[in-house]
Parts: structure tokens; C-alpha cells; sequence
């Protein structure tokens, strides 16, 4: 299950008689392609390399590299060609989101190691921005962006409570605080997604340091809600429909995927092969506006291994070739579109990060 606090990250159409058909009928039963990329400047090594995180409607991808000295981000476009930048030259900067105008939000880190968050427009303009009581341990962690421009995530105080926000494209700034979170030592409100509709969702920390789910609309309107069981709860995808994806623990400490639908209706995801230990199981990380949830298990090894599960319900396990098969190694669901494109890492034997894409031919 990915940790509690983060840092946690395209069509040509012709038709000639009977040849149009059957070049139809060859996509529509083609099995997708992976397709396995490595960011400019990224240097590979041992929790080095290219770590993607965020993916549009169009499949430009975002993420970061590590290079020589700081982390710097790219975007990679759908037909390939890659983009790299940085706040400054000695700045690590950290995209993680990007919407289908090639905005991107994420955060940067000053010379004293504190975290702001940024928005870049598609012409490379960036600005920077701290909600008022920004401090702390954590400073500012953006996380996604929608197509209105709007902004989530959520940030750290001076007393490293964490609320979370949403920024709109005008500037302003809203806090999100839900009932019952916590107001110090990494208690709070972690906003981990956002939907079309500006509806955010993720999870809070009270004082037991619990963690329970909640969905918030624009209006403020909270609900909050536990899996039936479980010691804790993580909220982490959210589709147009308010239907939402996350993972709970269950008493043994194994993690189990979760869909809630807009009903309050709970059902669980369990990918066969999962461990069932302690820091195994299955995390069902996103989810799209058809009802496709993705994301990740581990299995009793402790390798990772991505999955796709359709809106019918079938289980498509992801295993990049290349990916390492020991503890921590393996493949990462991070993102994926209406169109079922879905991004990735993996990591190597070598425990160097690269990244990947899932498309549909």
C-alpha cells in the first residue's frame, strides 16, 4: 500500500471497402503494447531513474528523473518525444500532475530542503505558491490537476498538522479540514485525488492515528466512511461518477483493494497471487471514468506486480519485462486514462526505476 505520508508516483483512420473493416476489426482485437521509456538527463542506478506519475486524456505522461545532482521533471508526450525542465538549475523539481491543456502542478524544493508547490502552463511559465500556513516538516505537496485548471493536494503547518487543499486557476485557495482529523505530528487531512467535478477524496488521521476515508465535494459536503473490518482505510482514485478506489488493512496487517460506488456500496478487489501477510495484498490505486480500476499487489515475496481490472470485472495482471522479482522490485501502476492507457514504473533487478506505458493498439 503506498505509505501514508508522500513525499507517498495516442490514431490514424482510413476506410477502403472491405480493408477498412478488417483493419478495424485487427485493433479492436489487438492485445495492447508496452511501451518502456527512460527519461532524458535520468541517471540509473539503485533508487535512481525515471519515476512517472501522472497521465492526461491525450497519454502525455509527467514524473521526474533523478540525475546527476537534482531531480528534474519531463513530460512525455503521446507520440514520444520528451520535454524536460526545472524550476531553476540547482532546484529539484517534482511534477506530478498534468492536465489535457500540458499544465503540470507539483512541488519544488528549496536549497533548505522545504517543499513548495508550483503550477507550469504548456509555454514553461511557472508559478510558485504556499497556502498561508504553509511550514513545517512538509511544506506544500501538490498532487493533481484538472482540465478547469484546479489544483489538490495537501500541506503541512507549523506544528506538521496536514490539511488538504484545493487552489483554482484564479489563485484561490481552499482548506480542507474533515471532522475528526488530527492537528499535529502528521494528523490531518491528506487530499490524495480529485475529480472532473472538483470532487476530492483520500484520507484523515485522527489523534489514534487511524486512517478513514472521506469524499468532499465542491460544496463542502463531507462523507466519510471505513471498510467494514479493517484497521485502516485509504481512499486514493476517484472517477466522474463519485465511484472510488483505495485499499484497507485487515487485521493481520494484509491490504485488500476496494471499490466504492456512489451508493456507499462497498466491494472488495483481491488479485489472485497476492500475499497475505503483513504489507501484502492488493491495492486498487485508480480508477476511470468507465469503471477500469488499476493498480498493484504484493505477494509473498514482497514484489510488486500492476493489474488492470475491467468495468466487467476481469483481472489483467502487469508484469514489465525487465522488472526485478525481489523484495521491493517489480511493477507500479501509477495512472491511467478513459482510454485504458495506463503508466507506470518498474524496477530493475538493479533496483533502478524506469517507466512504462500500457496502450491499447
Amino acid at each position: 500500500m503506498k505509505k501514508i505520508i508522500h513525499c507517498s508516483l495516442y490514431k490514424t483512420l482510413f476506410v477502403v471497402c472491405g480493408l477498412g473493416v478488417l483493419a478495424t476489426a485487427q485493433t479492436v482485437n489487438a492485445k495492447p503494447i508496452i511501451i518502456k521509456f527512460d527519461a532524458p538527463h535520468a541517471k540509473v542506478g539503485p533508487s535512481q531513474g525515471t519515476v512517472p506519475v501522472g497521465l492526461n486524456g491525450l497519454g502525455d505522461a509527467v514524473g521526474f528523473y533523478t540525475g546527476k545532482t537534482h531531480a528534474g521533471g519531463f513530460i512525455r508526450a503521446a507520440d514520444g518525444t520528451f520535454e524536460t525542465f526545472r524550476l531553476k538549475k540547482d532546484i529539484d523539481t517534482v511534477p506530478l500532475g498534468i492536465n489535457d491543456a500540458g499544465t503540470t502542478t507539483g512541488n519544488y524544493f528549496e536549497a533548505d530542503g522545504f517543499s513548495h508547490g508550483f503550477v507550469r502552463d504548456a509555454a514553461g511559465i511557472f508559478t510558485t505558491f504556499d497556502p498561508t500556513d504553509s511550514g513545517g516538516e512538509f511544506g506544500t505537496q501538490p498532487i493533481v490537476i484538472n482540465d478547469q485548471g484546479t489544483v489538490a493536494g495537501f500541506f503541512g503547518d507549523a506544528n506538521n498538522g496536514i490539511h488538504g487543499f484545493t487552489r483554482a486557476a484564479d489563485g484561490s485557495l481552499t482548506t480542507i479540514d474533515v471532522e475528526g482529523a488530527g492537528s499535529s505530528d502528521t494528523e490531518g487531512t491528506y487530499v490524495q485525488n480529485m475529480s472532473a467535478k472538483e470532487v476530492t477524496t483520500g484520507y484523515y488521521l485522527g489523534d489514534d492515528f487511524i486512517a478513514h476515508a472521506f469524499i468532499r465535494k465542491p460544496t463542502g459536503k463531507t462523507v466519510t466512511f471505513d471498510v467494514p473490518g479493517s484497521t485502516s482505510t485509504l481512499s486514493e482514485g476517484i472517477n466522474v461518477h463519485g465511484v472510488v478506489c483505495g485499499a484497507y488493512t485487515d487485521q493481520n496487517g494484509a491490504n485488500h483493494g476496494f471499490v466504492r460506488e456512489s451508493d456507499g456500496s462497498i466491494s472488495t478487489v483481491d488479485v489472485t497471487g497476492a500475499g497475505t501477510g503483513a504489507g501484502e495484498g492488493t491495492t486498487a490505486y485508480v480508477i476511470n471514468d468507465k469503471g477500469a480500476v488499476g493498480g498493484y499487489f504484493v505477494d509473498g515475496n514482497s514484489t510488486y506486480h500492476g493489474f488492470v481490472r475491467s468495468p466487467a470485472g476481469k483481472v489483467t495482471i502487469i508484469d514489465v519485462e525487465g522488472a526485478g522479482s525481489g523484495a521491493l522490485q517489480g511493477t507500479f501502476l501509477q495512472a491511467m486514462n478513459n482510454d485504458g492507457t495506463v503508466l507506470g514504473l518498474y524496477v530493475d533487478k538493479d533496483n533502478g526505476r524506469h517507466g512504462f506505458l500500457r496502450v491499447a493498439r
